[in-house]
């Protein structure tokens, strides 16, 4: 009986088992990925994450020059591009996408930064979101959008022709701010339903000149009675 083809099996058997083991297929991907760190800690580029505890900063994404370069021990945090969070030390949560995005935070958290600079001057406020704007030194839970001067349109689908049940309206001042206007009843003093009042007024047989005399006098007696309390 000859053995030699049943030999030969046994021999090319383990060399390709061999071959698709190193086979580019058989790989996730060539070249394989660099910059992983204990704790699921990613960091790509010169100084990224180079101040990190490892034993305790977990779950940070840094790419670009110098991201999150003074991170020690704040989580969750994602920084790409050239300099975005580098004096982050403990913040944790934050979100920074361009080049210098939230360079100065230290230990704000939870805020959101996309563009060149953006949140730039932020820096221990938390609950932030500055799109294409700087933000302001310490402030907490608000949204930028933009640049005064720079921008100088917004169109914003979704509002025009929506209907909204109940609600007020919403003014804006010079430096963009948005807001509300309330009623000012509560400064006011002996304020009354007109009830039928004005229904009688129409019916009357006043000229209109009269009438407009009459509501003058009323609001000024009103605006009296209000100077009154704030003085008592």
């Amino acid at each position: 009986m000859n053995r030699l083809p049943l030999r030969h099996a046994f021999i090319l058997i383990p060399f390709v088992l061999a071959c698709f083991a190193i086979s580019p297929t058989a790989r996730a991907v060539t070249p394989a990925p660099d910059g992983g760190y204990p704790n699921a800690n990613t960091a790509e580029d010169d100084n990224a994450l180079f101040s990190l505890d490892t034993s305790q900063g977990t779950d940070n994404t840094a790419t670009g020059f110098e991201a999150l370069d003074s991170n020690t021990t704040g989580n969750y945090n994602t920084a790409s591009g050239q300099g975005a969070l580098s004096a982050n030390t403990t913040g944790r949560n934050n979100t920074a996408n361009g080049q210098n995005a939230m360079l100065n935070n230290t230990t704000g958290s939870f805020n959101i930064a996309l563009g060149d600079n953006a949140g730039f001057s932020l820096t221990t406020g938390d609950h932030n979101i500055d799109i294409g704007n700087k933000g302001v030194t310490g402030e907490a839970k608000t949204i930028r959008i933009g640049r005064v001067g720079t921008q100088t349109a917004t169109f914003i689908a979704g509002i025009s022709g929506v209907t909204v049940a109940g609600g007020v309206g919403v003014i804006i001042d010079t430096n963009g701010h948005l807001g509300t206007v309330v009623s000012s009843e509560r400064f006011k003093d002996q304020v009354k339903p007109m009830n039928d009042a004005s229904e009688a007024s129409c019916r009357s047989n006043q000229s209109p000149s009269a009438i407009s005399t009459s509501l003058t006098q009323m609001a000024s007696h009103n605006s009296a009675l209000s100077l009154n309390k704030w003085k008592r």
